[in-house]
């Protein structure tokens, strides 16, 4: 009877304990604002603490003469700082170490300012072969699965217990109190193969000491020390699989990746280089065409100018025939407004140039303003025609670094198709161990004799290193998930992925085919409008010549002047304007078929040595003096030219904090 209500008292109080749970559960996971963990609000407000302040980050930049805009006044020879374009280009890689766009100048989503993370720069190569996220390992991280992997753990203990069963209790009678100590020590060295296998050295250690009276020792040491190997022989099996996949046993990835191995690193390494020349290409063509423009638009000034200055003589011309009574007033009016007009377009131009200068300057990583204006002083290719489209587009299609990227890509995919095809395959691996036990009174001792057995035990390592207690095992591990459902759906996603990386390539060879096109055909255009702009600036001396002398002899009204005037302004600023487009679009035909920084003699850094030196590479120079456009790039430059006062860069450690 007695039993019965201990049997009731029991599930009773289980009974009152789940119903507890039950109502306290209920009550921790609803969501009131009155609940409040304290530990966790204390480590709210350190960390509010922490950053109310604002970062001090102290960030050097070249500063210059920044102050009131430049008066839109005449530039004089003492104003003009004179460059060649190779200059321009040595300065830009010079200061470059984060690349600029010309196109996102004054855009309200300029990259610099409002994405800085995205915005290229000469550490990305070495940033990405760093990484150690899924998908985008870089080298090391890759060479870090091969690395040997050590693990050890000592754990003291001790435990006490009332004995309830002689014959469970070692000895000890019931209602005794065992008392055992104890210690565990674990030490294992892994190395993971390129086979794909696995070894390792184990050894484990443990310690036990009670007052059983059963024992042969009141405290013992039993261990052992051992090597074990694994190897897959279907899934996953193969230098081949590892090098693409990396090994089987990642811990922390997940079972189906197969993009983490040292073969797909190197070509992530290889695309982010890519990446890295395709920023500088674009970055020096952008500085090659801010040039350009700014030699334009020096030339438009000097015709705008020019045209300003000989309306200013026609004007005074006409107000003393207006006064010898030899014009009307209308006459009159009529030059004051063409002056004026001239007048507001030579301002106009100006402040253009300056804008292009501007332009310049923020390409090469000077400051906005200094004392002199940039002064282009190449002539540039002359404009010719007689281009041949499929010339280009057959060094466009090895030299273009987006085919190269894409190729790239088609190989990494290739390797991961043929690694995800081995994981359809069981995992079946071979497993073999063999260890040599060991057991004694003390873990070292230089006597045998334990005073016990014939045997001794006295030394655990002693009887270890005796090699009469061993053990071995030998077998195979079978393991299949039933239809193999995400290995197959992983093969047909990576056949997609590559037959859609294909057919990318076919477009990207049609699209440079049109690109290769599109710049021939503007080339010839150029080439041959500059010809004729050449006819029309002659075309517009002889008529200004003539309508000269007829307004002389009085044959001619001043408006016939004015306008032939005007016409030769606009005449040699056509010539000037296709020929600095035909510069431009050589530029971009280089550009786009891949030898932009071949013929520049660009040579881009090491990404990933020197990283205190952030310029984006070299460029060799011409002789000085010299058009950069007709000389010999081999050459070594003794400069001649006027120095350009340069800022000093600001040093790595200087920019960081």
């Amino acid at each position: 009877m007695r039993s019965h209500w201990r049997l009731i008292e029991l599930y009773s109080m289980q009974a009152f304990v789940c119903l507890l749970c039950c109502i306290v559960g209920c009550n921790v996971f609803r969501e009131d604002p009155r609940h409040i963990n304290l530990v966790a609000e204390h480590y709210l407000a350190l960390a509010e603490a922490a950053v109310e302040a604002a970062p001090v980050i102290e960030a050097q930049a070249p500063t210059g003469s920044l102050g009131k805009a430049r008066k839109l006044e005449d530039l004089s020879p003492d104003d003009l700082q004179p460059i060649a374009l190779v200059d321009v280009l040595a300065i830009a890689l010079q200061y470059s170490d984060v690349i600029r766009n010309n196109a996102q100048f004054l855009s309200p989503s300029n990259p610099i300012l409002t994405a800085p993370q995205t915005v290229p720069s000469v550490f990305d190569p070495a940033i990405a072969d760093d990484s150690v996220n899924n998908g985008v390992r870089g080298t090391d991280a890759a060479k870090s699965d091969f690395d040997p992997r050590f693990s050890t753990s000592l754990i003291w203990s001790k435990d006490e217990l009332v004995q309830n069963n002689l014959f469970l209790s070692g000895g000890l009678a019931p209602g005794n109190v065992l008392v055992e100590d104890g210690a565990q020590y674990r030490s294992r060295l892994d190395q993971s193969l390129l086979t794909g296998g696995n070894i390792a050295l184990v050894q484990d250690w443990n310690y036990s000491s009670n007052n059983q009276p059963n024992r042969l020792f009141t405290s013992a040491y039993t261990g052992s020390l051992g090597a074990e190997f694994r190897q897959p022989l279907l899934a996953g099996a193969g230098r081949e699989f590892i090098s693409v996949a990396g090994p089987p046993d990642r811990g922390n990835r997940g079972p189906y990746a197969v993009d983490q191995g040292l073969i797909i690193a190197r070509i992530n390494r290889k695309i982010s280089e890519l990446d890295f020349e395709r920023e500088v290409q674009q970055f020096v063509l952008d500085v090659i065409q801010a040039y350009w423009d700014l030699d334009l638009a020096h030339r438009e000034y000097i015709a705008v100018r020019n045209v300003e200055r000989s309306l200013r003589d026609t004007t005074i011309e006409v107000q003393s025939k207006f006064n010898a009574g030899l014009a009307g007033s209308a006459d009159e009016a009529q030059a004051e407004d063409a002056q004026f007009a001239a007048e507001a377009r030579t301002q106009e131009t100006l402040s253009g140039l300056l804008v292009a200068e501007m332009r310049l300057r923020r390409l090469m990583g000077l400051p906005a303003q200094y004392e002199k204006v940039l002064h282009p002083v190449d002539l540039g290719p002359p404009p010719e025609g007689g281009w041949n489209a499929l010339d280009s587009y057959t060094i466009a299609l090895s030299e273009r670094v987006e085919l190269r990227q894409q190729k790239r890509q088609i190989e990494s995919l290739c390797y991961q198709l043929e690694a995800a095809k081995s994981l359809t395959k069981p995992r079946l691996d071979a497993v073999a161990g063999y260890r040599l036990n060991g057991f004694g009174d003390k873990l070292i001792s230089d006597d045998q004799d334990d005073g016990i057995t014939t045997d001794g035990f006295g030394s655990a390592y002693g009887t270890m290193l005796r090699s009469d207690q061993t053990s071995w095992n030998l077998g195979f591990e079978y393991t299949v998930p039933l239809w193999l459902r995400a290995e197959r759906a992983q093969v047909r996603q990576y056949e997609l992925r590559l037959a859609k990386a294909r057919a990318v390539l076919v477009n990207q060879e049609l699209e440079i085919n049109h690109e290769i096109a599109a710049a021939v055909q503007d080339l010839e255009r150029f080439s041959t409008v500059f010809q004729t702009n050449l006819k029309r600036e002659a075309a517009a001396r002889r008529r200004l010549a003539a309508t000269s002398a007829e307004f002389e002899a009085g044959r001619l009204t001043v408006d016939l002047l004015l306008r032939s005037e005007i016409s030769l302004a606009d005449a040699e600023i056509a010539t000037q304007r296709s020929r600095a487009e035909y510069a431009k679009l050589l530029a971009a035909l280089r550009y786009r078929e891949g030898l932009l920084l071949t013929e520049m003699g660009i040579t881009l850094r090491d990404p990933y040595q020197n990283l205190t030196q952030t310029s984006l590479g070299s460029i060799r120079r011409p002789l000085s003096g010299q058009p950069a456009s007709n000389t010999d790039p081999q050459v070594d430059q003794t400069d001649s030219l006027p120095p350009l006062e340069i800022p000093p860069a600001p040093g790595f450690s200087e920019t960081m904090p």
